[in-house]
């Protein structure tokens, strides 16, 4: 065990058991019962008839127990009980809820007499796909469920052409058991409709180009479905207000030939004058400047109005980050025919703030933090932060400025400063270090962005009081490291702070250049990958990896001891105390050239904020560059999570079945802030 006493563990965990263990169950009058389920939980009947138990308990309603019975009976018939029924009724301590389940009924095979035979295989998903853990399970009947199918197959048709289309009603045919279900769910196609021909009809005095407009509405040949005409008039109209004609507007017409199941398109524009930008007026703002908020607009006096930079720099000023709220109009000018006046209006958030941590981790026992952050320096969105901290181990001091509007759109440049004074498991460390960082995002999608990093990093440091010490490789005094850095990260996560879905990979290199002021010149390779996969409404797999080598180019063995890597601890192998596991003199750590791990981690929301997790964690660390050394270091545990908005309050504690390297014992218990991967 490492840096962590035990008493407290073991008083933590058995109060948050007795927590776990007492919810959901009421007492006194108040009792509920639940009699006589078996595959659908008391916890999720309660949930479902929460409101409805809380109107019961106020007012005595027996109309209130009847409307929690329902919602249960609801539950039941959602999960593939189609003959449940629930029973309410009073008793002396509270109430009783007596449950016939039935059988659970499964979907054994669907059938659509009236669909061509191609699309057979398609529609089928709509009703049995993807159900099940992984999506391999059979699918279980419900009458809502399957209507809800009916009109996804409905919806699908209508979006490719089939505007005659009728499917349905679904015909249950059950197996002599009750337990499986066969569907019959007939569909007339009807014919398949597309567009034949458009027309974009537009004055021939406006100046704007015909064919353009044309290209805006290219249709001809695509399955017609009934709210096309309204869309393309939309993005017509939007094409309109791009070029400065805030006041366009656009008429679509569409005529069915049923004959030649055929449809033709006439898009009558009326585009309007032509608006140019007289002024940006700011209101709302309190330490923003207004040249700032303008600024985002990137329009000037005499420009069109164009609503794609108006939209733009909406966007701009939302992710800044300065503002709750952010609307811009186009008001036109009463005493200049043709020009307009932007206003916008913003909602200032509060861009300063004192931040105040106190906490406990496994090796750094009491720890704390103060800083102060501006995200709006001088009105003009810059960010910096000043900051100290310190812990039982150390302490250190430093501060950040970071400037996203004076480099390119889209850039953020930074300086970052840092001072540490620390006491490592193998020796002390006294650091300064600069790091000069330009970020860029170079590719957002809804569901993938992509992240550059370049930069440099300059950092003076002296290892002291060295145990265990590499005979010729320690330096004695100040070593100065000056690196070159690049990375990449491509992140399609759903959630950066609690992800259950998705995935972040990262890959890097650092060149410690003499050139630069570096005293040991050496490269670093890195690579992270993590992936998330849930696994119902409460389960989450995380599976993770991560590789570091470093090749030295000077003709050394191998590097100072504060630029060797080192595993082990709360955020790597966790059956380890930090820096235990690899290459060690005794029971102290010496550190190596490569470091990768591997961990797979099985998360589950107990109630609330509250998750419990079982995890494996694998790791080594070389001595040589590439090498992935033997014996590899192991740990299995599990934990208890407190997720809040800036990252979970975690407790792991793992079992080494393992070599110890530099552990004394064969197990840990990890207190941290974050999860692991």
């Amino acid at each position: 065990m490492t840096g962590f006493p035990r008493a407290p563990v073991v008083v933590a965990l058995t109060m948050i058991a007795l927590i776990v263990a007492g919810c959901g169950r009421d007492t006194g009058v108040d009792r509920i019962e639940i009699l006589g389920n078996d595959r659908v939980s008391d916890s999720h009947l309660l949930a479902v008839a929460r409101r409805e138990l809380e109107n019961w308990r106020k007012h005595r309603r027996r109309a209130d127990l009847a409307d929690a019975a329902y919602a249960m009976q609801s539950l039941l018939l959602e999960r593939g009980h189609p003959k449940a029924e629930v029973e309410a009724s009073d008793i002396a301590t509270g109430a009783r809820f007596m449950v016939i389940e039935g059988p659970r009924v499964h979907i054994d095979d669907v059938r659509f007499p009236g669909a061509c035979r191609d699309r057979v295989d398609h529609l089928e998903e709509f009703v049995v796909a993807g159900s099940g853990l992984f999506g391999l399970g059979r699918q279980v009947f419900s009458t809502k469920g399957v209507e809800e199918s009916i009109r996804k197959i409905e919806k699908w048709y209508l979006l490719d052409g089939h505007l005659r289309v009728r499917v349905g009603p679904a015909q249950e045919r059950p197996n002599r058991s009750g337990d499986e279900v066969d569907l019959v769910i007939p569909v007339v196609e009807g014919p398949r409709y597309t567009v034949a021909s458009v027309d974009v009809r537009l004055p021939a005095d406006t100046g704007i180009d015909a064919t353009a407009a044309a290209r805006e509405a290219r249709l001809v040949g695509k399955a017609f479905h009934p709210r096309m005409p309204e869309q393309v008039a939309a993005r017509l109209r939007g094409w309109l207000r791009d070029l400065g004609r805030i006041e366009a507007d656009v008429h679509a017409e569409a005529t069915i030939d049923e004959d030649a199941h055929a449809v033709h398109l006439v898009f009558v524009l009326a585009p309007g004058p032509l608006t140019r930008l007289r002024s940006i007026s700011v209101s709302g703002q309190q330490r923003t400047r207004e040249r700032f908020i303008a600024g985002r607009f990137q329009l000037r006096p005499g420009d069109p109005l164009a609503q794609r930079r108006v939209d733009e720099g909406l966007r701009a000023l939302y992710g800044s980050g300065l503002f709750n709220d952010a609307d811009a109009e186009p008001v036109p000018a009463a005493d200049a025919p043709g020009l307009a006046d932007l206003v916008v209006h913003v909602d200032e958030k509060r861009n300063r703030r004192l931040d105040a941590e106190v906490g406990w981790g496994s090796y750094e026992q009491l720890r704390g933090r103060l800083g102060w952050a501006d995200d709006n320096l001088f009105g003009t969105g810059r960010h910096y932060d000043l900051g100290a901290r310190a812990s039982l181990r150390g302490w250190g001091a430093g501060g950040s400025i970071a400037d996203a509007y004076s480099f390119g759109r889209g850039n953020i440049v930074s300086l970052a400063l840092d001072h540490e004074v620390r006491e490592e498991p193998a020796f002390d460390l006294r650091s300064s270090s600069a790091i000069l960082a330009l970020d860029r995002r170079i590719f957002s999608g809804s569901d993938v962005r992509w992240y550059m990093r370049v930069g440099e990093k300059f950092r003076i440091s002296e290892a002291t009081n060295i145990r265990g010490a590499i005979p010729d490789a320690e330096e004695t005094g100040l070593l100065t490291t000056s690196s070159l850095f690049a990375s990449l990260v491509r992140d399609a996560r759903d959630d950066i702070i609690d992800p259950s879905a998705g995935s972040r990979s990262e890959v890097s290199s650092a060149y410690s250049v003499p050139w630069l002021g570096a005293e040991r010149e050496f490269i670093e390779y890195a690579a992270r990958w993590a992936r998330y996969r849930s696994l119902g409404e409460r389960w989450v797999l995380a599976v993770g990896a991560r590789y570091t080598t470093r090749q030295v180019l000077d003709g050394v063995a191998t590097l100072p001891i504060q630029e060797r890597l080192f595993l082990g601890g709360a955020d790597s192998v966790r059956s380890f105390g930090q820096d235990e596991l690899g290459p060690s003199a005794g029971s102290d750590p010496l550190g190596g050239l490569t470091a990768a791990m591997a961990s797979i981690e099985l998360r589950f929301r107990l109630i609330a904020a509250l998750e419990a997790a079982s995890f494996v964690d694998a790791g080594s660390v070389s001595e040589h560059t590439w090498k992935i050394a033997r014996p590899i270091g192991s740990g299995i545990g599990g934990g208890l999570r407190y997720v809040l908005p800036v990252g979970p309050i975690r407790v792991d504690a793992a079992w080494n079945p393992g070599e110890r390297f530099a552990a004394d014992a064969g197990w840990a218990i990890h207190a941290a802030v974050g999860f692991s991967f």
